[in-house]
C-alpha cells in the first residue's frame, strides 16, 4: 500500500462492511457500494492484514501489507543563513516520522513533524552547504545551499 493513496477493492456485498483496519488499526471508509469499497492508505507505517468487517465479525483478510510513505518533497525553508542553535521551520510535503535533517552532512534533531512541516535545531556542528531530509519514504536534497552562521 502507498501511503496516502486510495485503494479500492471489488466483490459483492460490499456495502455490507461496516469497518475497515490495517494491522489492527481502524481505516476510514470513503466509499462503499454493493460491488466496491474504497479506504485511504494509513499514515501508520506498519506492516499486517487489511481486515474487512461486518459489525464484530472478520468477513475477508488480505495477506500481508506494509503502508509505503510517497518521497519527502521540500518547498521552503524559514532561512537559508539560520544561525546555528536556532528552530528552523521547513515546508514542504510528505513528511513523516522518523525524519532525519542534515546540515552539510551533519545530523540535527528534528523537534516537530507534520505533514507538511518540520521543526528542526540546527546542531552546533552544521556546515554550510546542502540541506537534506531523509524519511522511510526517502531522502530529498534542498534547491538552495545554506549558509550556516555562528
Amino acid at each position: 500500500l502507498r501511503f496516502g493513496t486510495p485503494v479500492t477493492l471489488s466483490g459483492q456485498n460490499l456495502d455490507l462492511v461496516t469497518s475497515v483496519t490495517h494491522a489492527g488499526r481502524e481505516v476510514p471508509i470513503v466509499l462503499s457500494t454493493q460491488s466496491a469499497l474504497r479506504f485511504v492508505a494509513p499514515s501508520v507505517l506498519r506492516s499486517g492484514v487489511v481486515e474487512l468487517l461486518r459489525g464484530d465479525d472478520v468477513v475477508w483478510t488480505s495477506s500481508s501489507t506494509s503502508v509505503i510513505p510517497l518521497a519527502p518533497q521540500l518547498s521552503s525553508v524559514s532561512s537559508v543563513k539560520p544561525r546555528v542553535g536556532v528552530t528552523l521551520v521547513i515546508r514542504g510535503k510528505n513528511f513523516v516520522a522518523p525524519m532525519t535533517a542534515y546540515f552539510g552532512g551533519v545530523a540535527a534533531k528534528v523537534v516537530r513533524v507534520s505533514g507538511t512541516s518540520i521543526k528542526v535545531v540546527v546542531p552546533v556542528k552544521a556546515k554550510s552547504g546542502w540541506l537534506q531530509l531523509k524519511t522511510p519514504g526517502g531522502m530529498v536534497k534542498y534547491s538552495k545551499r545554506l549558509t550556516i552562521t555562528r
